[in-house]
Formats: structure tokens, sequence, C-alpha cells
């Protein structure tokens, strides 16, 4: 690990001084006060939503949403940075993403408030207030960003390689030094995901496509999308995420999400194409038409999950497929529906 030093420029521009290090602050909670207090100080942008939560692995240090909307896990070290903390940030974040979000949203309401983090009563309400509307599936999974007064060797590369396999892993330090009394921070970011080189296979859309393969139904990955991406002719992106054993893309736009298609990795040959209730709502009486509890109707209500809901709609609507041949026979209502989702949509915007 390479040694970090400051050197005090007199007026003259001749004259310098080595600053003195210091390799720790008096206590942890001192940087936790500071970073709470200065949460730019850990990223630009960033909004700070728990300190010291319960979790199932213990007391997580901060708990914070980044500028994309992004749940970000902090493990704060005193001192030098170890293995121990690599762990602990793992075990934070993982349990986090074992919940689902009703009891997400009550972790991060109960225990916001506390300790110089503001209050917040309805989590949904304020997180679409501060980014736009955009779903809670967005917060998803979460990042983990490890922070201390510098790293040991071991645990920067242990980082680095997590890094470069896709794990949305950072390690941020701190360096101090003293002068006149005073402590000097200097902010070094060791390891970004964004600075890793990632193998092609952890492109988050690619790597679904991957599993769509494996479990023998890429033919209708291939065949919805084409038929969303025809019949839904806005600008839009296609996001893929996991939510422990389902891997879902959404078709959105902007920061809505309007479509889905879904695997689930434990069931072979089954693809779930759909509509969120954004789509739902734009398109209702045509949804309305469908026939949910009689036997042979091929669409399902399920539950919304993290995708945002509307006033009228809190459920999402799929077609499950496990063949070209069912693809065939339900394709004609699937695009009828996409059609009069797209047409509403379009009307919203010119009005």
């Amino acid at each position: 690990m390479e040694e970090t030093k400051i050197w005090s420029i007199d007026g003259n521009g001749i004259s310098a001084t080595r600053l003195d290090t210091t390799n720790q602050m008096e206590t942890e909670g001192l940087l936790e006060n500071l970073l709470t207090a200065n949460p730019d100080m850990l990223e630009d942008g960033l909004q700070l939503v728990g300190r010291q939560t319960s979790t199932t692995g213990g007391p997580l240090d901060l708990l914070g949403v980044d500028a994309e909307g992004r749940l970000v896990v902090f493990e704060l070290k005193r001192g030098t940075l170890n293995r121990e903390a690599v762990a602990q940030v793992i075990d934070y974040a993982s349990s986090l993403d074992a919940m689902d979000m009703g009891r997400l949203v009550s972790h991060v309401e109960q225990r916001s408030g506390n300790l110089g983090i503001e209050k917040i009563d309805d989590f949904a309400e304020w997180y679409s207030d501060n980014w736009q509307g955009q779903d809670l599936e967005a917060l998803m999974p979460p990042r983990m960003v490890l922070v201390g007064l510098g790293v040991d060797d071991t645990t920067e590369r242990m980082v680095n390689y997590m890094a470069s396999i896709g794990m949305d892993i950072s390690l941020l330090t701190f360096y101090g030094f003293l002068q006149e009394g005073k402590t000097l921070l200097a902010r070094h970011v060791e390891v970004e995901v964004s600075e890793a080189i990632h193998p092609p296979w952890t492109d988050p859309n690619k790597e679904f496509e991957r599993y769509a393969t494996m479990l023998g139904v890429s033919d209708l990955l291939t065949a919805a999308t084409a038929l969303f991406e025809e019949n839904f002719s806005y600008e839009h992106k296609w996001t893929a995420m996991k939510l422990k054993n389902t891997k879902r893309m959404n078709f959105a736009i902007g920061t809505q999400s309007y479509l889905f298609i879904r695997i689930n990795l434990k069931e072979q040959g089954v693809l779930n194409v759909g509509f969120h209730p954004m789509a739902i709502d734009l398109a209702l009486d045509e949804f309305n038409k469908l026939r949910f509890d009689e036997k042979g109707e091929p669409f399902s209500k399920i539950g919304a999950g993290f995708a945002k809901k509307t006033a009228q709609v809190d459920y999402a609507v799929a077609l499950p497929l496990k063949s070209l041949e069912e693809w065939d026979t339900h394709k004609a209502q699937l695009t009828a529906l996409t059609q009069a989702v797209s047409e509403a949509y379009q009307e919203s915007q010119s009005t």
C-alpha cells in the first residue's frame, strides 16, 4: 500500500513542511459524526437515511441513497480497513437484500430520525419526491462501500477482485494529517466499480440473456422483446435486475417502468411477460376486460412488487409462457394490450 504524504507550502512558495500523519481518530463515532453531518464527503448527491440501524448481521454504520436512487451500505472503520470489514459490509448488504420491499420500507421509516438522520415518515413518498417518481425497485440491490483511515494490502486485493467480477463494492479511504492542532482529511477512492474491468457477463442485460439461455427460454425472450419494442414507439430502455431467485427486465421510459419480462431461476422453461401498474393504469378499460378467475384465461394478477403503484392500480398483470406454440396462441392478445398502452401513453403526452 502506497503512503500518502502532504506538505504545507509557505507563502513564498519555497519552504515546505511535511505534515504529521494520524492513522486513527479518537473514536469511530467521531468519523461517523463528521460523515453524517457532511454526506457529500462520501459521495456527491448522497442522502443518508439510517445510522447504526439493526440488521440480522448487526448494526449497520450508515445507510444512504445515492444520486441515482440506489441504496448504499457504508461500513466504517476508525483505523485501517481489514478483511473483517469486507465480511461485515457483505453481511449487512445481504441482510437488506433478503427483505421484501414492504419490510425494507418499514426498516428505513422506523429507524430514521435518530443520530443526526432526518425522520422519514413515508419512505415511498420521500423517494418518489427526491427521484422524480422513480420506482422503488431502483433501490436494489444495495451497493457496498468500505470507509476507513487507510486500508491494508489484503483488503485492497480482496475488494479489487470482487469489483473486477461484478460485485458492486467500493473502497474509500481518508488519510488524516495534523496541522497546528487541527486534523486534515484527504479523501481517496482506492477501488471503484466503474473503474474495474468487468467480464461481459456482468452486464445486467447480457446476464439476463445468459440465464434465459440456460433455462431454455431464449427464443421466447427474443420474441417478447421484439413485440414490446415494435409496438411501443417511444424512446425506451431495458433495465435488468435480480430479485432473490428471480431475474427481471423492465421496459422503462424515463424513470418509469411499464412492461416487464421475468424468469424464475429455479423454474426451467417458463418466461413471464407482463405489465406494471403504470401501464395498466394507462389502458385500464382494456385490462378490465380480462377475466382473471375464468378457466383458460392466460393472464393473471400478481403483486406489484417494487414497481410504482397508482391510485387505481396496485397490481401487475403477467402472462406465463412455456413454448413458442403458446406464444403464437397469445401473441395477438398481448400485442393488442401493448398497443393500447402505447396509444394511451402517446395521448397522455400530447395533452
